[in-house]
């Protein structure tokens, strides 16, 4: 299921930026990517419900359709209610410095706004498994697995929050929105909106650039290989850097560029795709040095 593989891109994306000792610049080019799946997952479950609205009184307003609709705004109801709160925690967090983990440790720890977020998820599930078992003949829980689940011994605010600068925490928190829209979007399915999760809005997209060093002797280039992934990843991707075209081969836009000018160094590149029948550009900045022979 798409869940399951953003979960696992999620954990890659974090070893892969802890590893490579730059988590806070990495993490802000996967946060700003999950801020695009997340407004457009947002936009086509709207959409969903207009579309069923219509559905219905075009077929003569039934009382199973009528009921469809009441439900399938009870439940954006409840999403609305959680993604409000995600978003009051992004909020405070921005106030901060993005490699700040005391502001992460007062506002989830000490103010147990964590612990807070974990009920409400819990909420959700719940509402989600209380309202919709009729629609999935009883193996409901099968699509909907707990969003707040931990191993033995560690709570979900540690879990997930522990030790995490405001960008990491910030990603997550953008991360589990998109979850929350996920599981709105698989019930308007069921009540007759259409398979949305078929559509653009649900490929999770993922930029990132990653160099073997940021430092490079002079007369040398600097390399780096972009990286874009998606759960359906066939379709006419354009990457510029310093716009310039960037060939593609096996997804992979590989730069290269000539290390002239001992010092500090700066370059922009740019992936273009098509979403939701719109042009969606992701941007992406890296930093290199010129080292003396």
């Amino acid at each position: 299921m798409k869940y399951v593989f953003l979960g696992c891109i999620w954990m890659l994306c974090l070893l892969g930026c802890v590893e490579r000792k730059a988590d806070i610049e990495k993490m802000d080019i996967i946060h700003h990517s999950l801020e695009h799946t997340a407004d457009f997952s947002l936009a086509s479950n709207i959409e969903a419900l207009v579309k069923l609205k219509e559905k219905v009184h075009k077929e003569g307003s039934s009382p199973d359709g009528l009921r469809a609709i009441k439900r399938a705004k009870e439940m954006h109801q409840n999403t609305l209610g959680v993604i409000s709160y995600l978003d009051s925690l992004r909020k405070d967090l921005k106030k901060s410095p993005q490699s700040d983990q005391a502001s992460v440790q007062k506002l989830l720890f000490r103010e147990k706004k964590g612990e807070l977020l974990a009920q409400k998820l819990n909420d959700y599930l719940a509402y989600i498994l209380a309202n919709n078992n009729d629609l999935y003949g009883g193996d409901i829980k099968e699509f909907f697995p707990s969003l707040t689940q931990t191993p033995k011994n560690i709570s979900f605010t540690q879990l997930y929050f522990g030790g995490s600068p405001v960008i990491e925490a910030l990603a997550f928190l953008e991360k589990t929105k998109i979850e929350v829209l996920h599981y709105e979007a698989e019930v308007l399915k069921k009540l007759g909106a259409g398979d949305v999760s078929n559509s653009d809005v649900f490929e999770k997209f993922y930029a990132l650039a990653v160099a073997p060093s940021n430092s490079v002797v002079q007369g040398e280039d600097y390399e780096a290989e972009m990286f874009f992934t998606s759960t359906r990843p066939k379709r006419n991707i354009k990457v510029t850097l310093n716009g310039e075209n960037v060939r593609i081969k096996d997804g992979i836009a590989s730069i290269s560029i000539p290390a002239q000018g001992i010092g500090k160094h700066h370059w922009k590149a740019s992936i273009q795709l098509q979403q939701l029948e719109k042009d969606t550009t992701f941007h992406l900045e890296g930093k290199y040095e010129v080292i003396p022979k």
